[in-house]
């Protein structure tokens, strides 16, 4: 049986993630994460992310 993971909120400026464990095996019921900050690049299409869109013309 997998483990449901939730996430319940993620800041505006990603620098910390909530996420909701449904499972029964877990002590902790929350998990804080907290990383650097990651901001979005000025050009989507240079994004490894985005390599499947098509370049405009």
């Amino acid at each position: 049986m997998r483990s449901r993971v939730n996430i319940i909120a993620l800041l505006a400026d990603q620098e910390s993630m909530i996420i909701e464990i449904n499972d029964p095996l877990t002590p902790a019921k929350t998990i804080n994460l907290i990383f650097p900050a990651q901001k979005l690049p000025q050009n989507a299409y240079s994004s490894p992310l985005a390599k499947c869109q098509s370049q405009p013309r």
